[in-house]
């Protein structure tokens, strides 16, 4: 991407509050536990269900197919066989005497255990207080439902940053922590391509559409997800009208 909008201040959680503003119910902090694609009904963790017509979901699609009642064997099996590699995103403030205005490094090299480390601060000033930066460094797990411990890949990416010449000691590190992401980057496998094509086919029949990277299953960025739901937004009131 060499070039590409992004919100002045409050980082890419001011887009997210501008699209707030427009809806007028949102449901936060609540887990769906169970789909009843039948009976129309979205159970929640906290007791609670609501009825539904259509639903747009964002959900990864393996999660998606396991929280639906009574699945048929057939997209069960093709949910199971869908993959991806897990993440530990290391995000480090430190301090530094100069800006760093390189956005991000790939760094396909033996030396370092890290795929990429980016800079927060060099897209946008407003990321971090004068004289400091704040970074990212992303290290890649396998398909993972448990994670190794996230200390280790702190350490890690403090050495990393170092290695490349950005930080200039450990003292200079106001503020490092790991976080584990299950879902990161879809795997496209030999089974890749019917096995998702099995389960959108077969929710789209009970009114359920799939957007985003991890609903859709695929590659694709923000701004995809947002096109995707303009989308589907067109779609649907096409069909209600």
């Amino acid at each position: 991407n060499s070039s590409f909008f992004y919100p002045e201040k409050g980082g890419i959680q001011s887009l997210i509050d501008s699209f707030e503003k427009n809806i007028d119910k949102i449901y936060k902090s609540e887990e769906v536990y169970r789909i009843d694609i039948r009976n129309k009904k979205v159970y929640l963790k906290s007791g609670s269900y609501f009825d539904y017509d259509i639903i747009i979901s964002s959900l990864p699609l393996k999660e998606l197919v396991s929280l639906i009642k009574r699945v048929p064997a057939k997209v069960e099996d093709a949910g199971k066989k869908l993959k991806c590699a897990s993440l530990i995103i290391v995000n480090v403030g430190f301090k530094s005497q100069r800006k760093i205005k390189t956005q991000w490094y790939y760094l396909p090299d033996k030396d370092y255990e890290c795929f990429r480390a980016g800079f927060y601060s060099a897209v946008s000033p407003s990321m971090a207080p004068p004289r400091m930066n704040s970074a990212y460094v992303e290290f890649s797990c396998g398909n993972r439902t448990q994670f190794p411990k996230i200390e280790k890949f702190e350490e890690k990416a403090v050495e990393s940053l170092k290695n490349m010449g950005f930080l200039s000691s450990d003292n200079d590190v106001l503020y490092c922590k790991g976080i584990p992401v299950k879902y990161g980057y879809v795997i496209f496998d030999k089974s890749y391509e019917n096995s998702v094509h099995r389960i959108r086919s077969y929710l789209e029949r009970y009114h359920i559409y799939t957007i985003g990277r991890y609903g859709r299953w695929e590659y694709s960025a923000m701004t995809d997800a947002i096109m995707q739901g303009k989308e589907i937004s067109a779609k649907i009131t096409k069909m209600i009208i």
